[in-house]
């Protein structure tokens, strides 16, 4: 089961990475105009954003190499 972990992790990490950048395209094209109430949050959310897809690509880096750590944990 292990191998389809791993799909899934990557491929979550991918969609995230992919979401990302069509924020970031959706935000360039609408520039700074946007001064609604959800304007301050945006910045917040794709900064959250990025950490969950940098996070998911190092998960699924370390159990690539350490495939035993979904049963025993992460060694010390």
């Amino acid at each position: 089961q292990l191998p389809s972990i791993l799909y899934e992790i990557r491929k979550s990490a991918r969609d995230a990475q992919s979401a990302l950048q069509s924020v970031q395209a959706l935000v360039a094209a609408q520039g700074t105009a946007n001064t609604g109430p959800e304007a301050g949050s945006l910045p917040q959310a794709l900064y959250e954003l990025t950490r969950t897809a940098r996070s998911l690509r190092e998960l699924t880096d370390y159990l690539n190499n350490h495939p035993n750590a979904v049963i025993f944990g992460k060694g010390r």
